[in-house]
């Protein structure tokens, strides 16, 4: 899923929830629940898959990725300005912490390809993967895929703005 559905999800935990450490567990956990679902967006990777060699598969398909996380990445900050400067949330810093618990795996497996190859990052990664490709296996095309993160989008966006 894009870091919006999974920060949006992560701001309802941390709304609904009080303690900023449970919030941000169960935002980890929901963001693995999330990532089960097929969503369209393995066309952007850009990282190799690879035992030997994992990393950057080309400059082509990095460009690719960091346009779509900036993208997406901009999406994150104005909800998350939006939601606070709007004083939506009855919880700030719980929904502080739901936010970083619901992006904090993606970040983390970028972390692994782009910088450090240490062997928790490794695991977490090999974990990840299996969430995104090993329970279910199917995949969305990425129109189909970006449709429907961002139909989830909305509907959490209109359910953190209605309750």
């Amino acid at each position: 899923m894009f870091l919006t559905v999974h920060a949006t999800v992560g701001a309802i935990i941390g709304d609904k929830v009080s303690n900023p450490f449970l919030s941000f567990l169960l935002a980890i956990i929901f963001h693995f629940i999330f990532d089960m679902i097929p969503h369209g967006d393995k066309a952007l990777s850009c990282f190799a898959k690879t035992e030997s060699q994992p990393g950057i598969i080309s400059a082509d398909k990095f460009r690719t990725f960091v346009k779509a996380a900036a993208f997406d990445g901009g999406l994150v900050l104005i909800l998350i300005l939006s939601g606070f400067g709007f004083q939506i949330f009855k919880n700030p810093l719980s929904v502080a912490f739901g936010i970083v618990g619901g992006i904090l795996p993606d970040i983390a497996v970028s972390f692994y390809y782009m910088v450090s190859k240490n062997i928790f990052l490794k695991k977490f990664e090999q974990i990840h993967a299996f969430v995104h490709e090993g329970i279910i296996k199917s995949e969305l095309p990425l129109k189909i895929g970006i449709l429907m993160q961002t139909i989830i989008a909305v509907i959490l966006i209109s359910i953190v703005i209605m309750y």
